[in-house]
């Protein structure tokens, strides 16, 4: 845990076609996604279809981290409204989490969390590559319906704890 600096991860050695895993991904993300999905993203439908296309466009990124306390969620599309800088931003991402592992694609779109690793790289390789890889990839807890949020079941209590104590800006009686 100390080389890890207390946040879990697991460490493993992967013989993998890179490629062949984003194109897996892409495919999954349609199935979550409504049919309209393929007109905002034409490229991916060619990308997903066609096993000789490689790269990805740079405003769209793949993540991915474990999860393993059992819990599934997929959500298409969705927004994120990020209001922590000067103006307010939306992004959107899509994720599907089914133990083991835990897959976002993002468009346009900062990572949704600093602990996963950026696997968009994979679509560079060719379809018959195969790579060996080692990947520290973060332990990402779900205890929330929301998107990206991969909160610690402590986390989730003390953040809806501390939102009961804030005022509810309405109109005073």
């Amino acid at each position: 845990m100390a080389r890890a600096h207390g946040a879990p991860t697991l460490f493993y050695p992967f013989r993998l076609y890179p490629l062949r895993i984003i194109k897996q991904i892409i495919a999954m993300s349609f199935s979550v996604n409504a049919p309209e999905f393929r007109l905002r993203v034409p490229y991916l439908e060619q990308f997903g279809l066609n096993k000789e296309l490689r790269h990805l466009p740079p405003d769209l990124r793949v993540l991915t981290g474990y999860t393993i306390n059992g819990h599934i969620r997929s959500t298409g599309a969705s927004g994120i409204l990020d209001g922590s800088g000067v103006a307010p931003q939306l992004y959107t991402v899509s994720e599907i989490a089914f133990p083991p592992f835990c897959f976002v694609l993002t468009l346009n779109c900062p990572c949704p969390d600093r602990r996963m690793i950026v696997i968009s790289a994979f679509a560079t390789c060719g379809y018959y590559e195969v790579q060996s890889l080692d990947l520290r990839m973060p332990v990402l807890p779900i205890h929330s319906a929301y998107p990206t949020d991969y909160r610690t079941p402590q986390e989730v209590a003390k953040a809806g704890a501390a939102a009961k104590t804030m005022p509810s800006g309405g109109a005073k009686p």
